[in-house]
């Protein structure tokens, strides 16, 4: 963390702060796990961040870094175009236009930021090696917990403790989704 007069910076990796956060470190960063969690003021996603008199911008890499993180995660987390616009609360054509990387942005609105923010913290809850299947998953509508994170997601504000105390269950979720595909495969049924 690095501190300048009116502004913090804070750089964090997403992946590794959430691996220590979600599987634990053994007791070691205990509390510094626990208090970024539930602290608001902690902003996980893959980007540089700037907290500036109580607003967070983006920084660095401005909107040619959005439209890459954008894609990104729309793409780690195995989401078509029409679920990603529906979890960003925006059309089909402004995904299109965000992940087109050869037209850079002019700009991009600080509410398709704290969007992004919001999704961006909740998703990378979910382990590594299941994040590809939660698409899939996601199009599911019979289990529960699929309408339940569904709704928490489609959502005006993504609450993310509600979304916290879900990941567990997500993530077994997930877990059976990945195992039935792996026997599906060890059994030659498609």
């Amino acid at each position: 963390m690095k501190a300048n007069s009116n502004q913090t910076s804070i750089i964090l990796t997403v992946p590794a702060a959430l691996l220590c956060a979600c599987i634990g470190t053994g007791g070691a960063f205990a509390s510094e796990s626990t208090e970024r969690l539930t602290n608001p003021k902690y902003i996980f996603t893959t980007a540089v961040k700037s907290e500036i008199d109580g607003e967070t911008l983006f920084s660095g890499g401005g909107e040619r870094e959005f439209q890459k993180q954008s894609k990104q995660l729309q793409e780690s987390f195995g989401l078509n175009v029409t679920q990603y616009s529906a979890l960003m609360k925006t059309t089909r054509s402004s995904v299109y236009k965000w992940h087109d990387l050869n037209t850079p942005l002019k700009k991009v609105r600080s509410k398709t930021q704290d969007r992004f923010n919001q999704l961006s913290f909740v998703l990378y809850l979910i382990k590594e090696r299941h994040q590809t299947l939660f698409g899939e998953w996601l199009r599911n509508p019979i289990e529960p917990l699929v309408q339940e994170v569904n709704a928490l997601l489609e959502g005006d504000t993504i609450l993310r403790d509600d979304f916290i105390e879900l990941s567990t269950k997500i993530n077994i979720s997930l877990r059976k989704v990945a195992d039935t595909k792996d026997l599906n495969n060890m059994l030659g049924i498609t």
